[in-house]
């Protein structure tokens, strides 16, 4: 598949939703207490670290915007219902993001349960844009209808 068979509309919105869970998943609701404790943040640091984050942010939703993109040109090549996009971006993430993050987090002397935060989430955001394409078929798939039925014709 080729980067103009990619529907960016689609890609963005996964980026956006992806995004929207990261404000979910790292917030009172859910796990920001445990991660902070994990960091040894307190809530002033918390609070002087939010003053700054608009680059943060943006860097964080361009890469989020890359990796649904990314998967959206690999995926098809392994199938394309939501099941099998699921499988692809599941293994994805543990054979890069779950490695990758956690040799950092033991190289940087933070506890195991940040890490297990973090993995939790980015398997979460990996492995998502299954059901997310599959409800939102065929207006808003991750590649393009025209595309996606070339790509499954492909030997």
């Amino acid at each position: 598949m080729n980067l103009s068979d990619v529907n960016f509309l689609a890609v963005g919105l996964a980026a956006v939703l992806t995004f929207g869970l990261g404000a979910l998943w790292y917030s009172p609701l859910l796990f920001a207490r445990a991660w902070m404790a994990g960091h040894g943040y307190t809530e002033a640091d918390i609070e002087a670290m939010q003053a700054s984050m608009g680059p943060n942010y943006a860097i964080s939703f361009v890469c989020w915007f890359v990796m649904a993109g990314m998967l959206a040109m690999i995926a098809p090549h392994f199938g394309d219902s939501p099941g099998a996009i699921f499988g692809v971006g599941l293994h994805m993430w543990l054979g890069f993001s779950a490695t990758v993050g956690l040799t950092s987090n033991r190289f940087s002397n933070k506890p195991l349960s940040v890490w297990l935060i973090d993995a939790g989430y980015q398997a979460t955001c990996w492995s998502t844009p299954a059901p997310r394409r599959g409800f939102l078929q065929p207006a808003t798939a991750l590649t393009s209808v025209e595309n996606r039925d070339s790509v499954e014709r492909e030997p």
